[in-house]
């Protein structure tokens, strides 16, 4: 029992409350700053002490098949990103070194003949998506940066995707590739999802004349299952008052719709009055003070599961999750 709870004592003083290493913490309070570059956050983000653990950390034994793998992704990053990836500058230990590797071989699907090593790439994206999400956003967020929070919410896509920063959209459908979507953009100008599913049928299989039949069927039944959201709703407003005056405590609702979603809002109980801000007038302000004070009410009385995300190069299930950012563009503050 006692070996029990020292193990349980000396774990628990090791971590945050978010279950992130108490180092890990230290590094990204010391080094994340308001005006970073996507390269420096993700430089940032290997450097976590979680990645030096036994079962990720660098190996003598690696080092051939990081090398090998390193040539590989930097023959793709120069031709299809046109970014060398190179070594980071001011975090140079092994453990960060392996860790950048796995995940850029990620972010360019480079394929890892090793099959351990593989492995340990899988928990090395899932182990970042954590530290993004509990870690470094957290902290940006607290400080109010808008672009640095922006950065990693793109991040936090393209450790679940699988793609390379300002990737096109489209080449999260299976079948397009780093070699098509390129073709696909020059000759017929589609760069999204959304731009794909607005297009007859007709004309989607000429946009995708480059996959053979069976490709386009996969392709398009995938686009029709990623969500389209549509902000139904955005008001601003101060709870009980007609007008927003100086130093007031100001509201701001949001009502955002998934277009295409297969399932619908179910309510349960009896009795459960479901207001809709669409239909609320600005100048009613006890309506809208009336949905607000019911807003926790309905949101134990309704349930809406979020669609699985499609993510083929993330290894787990993913629900579609989405940020809502408020922001004042001249400050560069979030709200």
């Amino acid at each position: 029992m006692p070996f029990y709870v020292g193990r349980w004592w000396y774990n628990s003083t090791r971590y945050q409350k978010d279950h992130i290493l108490n180092p890990t913490m230290s590094t990204f309070f010391k080094n994340i700053r308001e005006h970073i570059s996507q390269r420096n956050l993700i430089e940032l983000l290997t450097a976590a002490s979680e990645f030096a653990e036994d079962d990720l950390k660098y190996r003598p034994a690696d080092e051939a098949a990081l090398k090998a793998l390193v040539e590989k992704i930097r023959r793709v990053s120069q031709i299809y990103a046109n970014d060398m990836f190179s070594a980071p500058k001011k975090f140079t230990g092994k453990d960060v070194w392996k860790a950048n590797i796995l995940l850029h071989a990620h972010f360019f699907r480079v394929k890892i003949d090793d099959g351990e090593l593989a492995d340990q790439q899988q928990q090395v994206v899932m182990t970042a998506l954590t530290l993004v999400h509990r870690g470094l956003l957290q902290i940006s967020t607290t400080h109010n940066w808008y672009t640095c929070s922006t950065l990693l919410m793109n991040i936090s896509q393209m450790l679940v995707q699988g793609v390379y920063c300002y990737d096109a959209p489209l080449i999260q459908l299976p079948g397009i590739t780093w070699e098509n979507q390129p073709k696909i953009f020059k000759e017929k100008n589609l760069y999204s999802n959304h731009q794909l599913m607005r297009m007859t049928a007709g004309e989607q299989r000429k946009a995708l004349s480059l996959l053979n039949d069976k490709q386009f069927e996969e392709a398009i039944q995938v686009a029709k299952t990623i969500p389209r959201l549509e902000i139904a709703r955005v008001l601003l407003t101060v709870v009980g008052d007609k007008a927003i005056t100086p130093a007031s405590i100001v509201t701001l609702i949001v009502k955002v719709r998934i277009a295409n979603a297969p399932n619908k809002i179910v309510p349960r109980g009896k009795g459960v009055a479901v207001a809709d801000i669409e239909d609320i007038s600005e100048e009613d302000t006890a309506a809208i003070e009336n949905f607000v004070a019911d807003f926790g009410k309905r949101e134990k009385e309704t349930k809406q599961t979020p669609p699985e995300a499609y993510c083929p190069y993330f290894a787990g299930r993913k629900d579609s999750q989405w940020w809502l950012s408020f922001a004042n563009y001249q400050s560069g503050k979030l709200v």
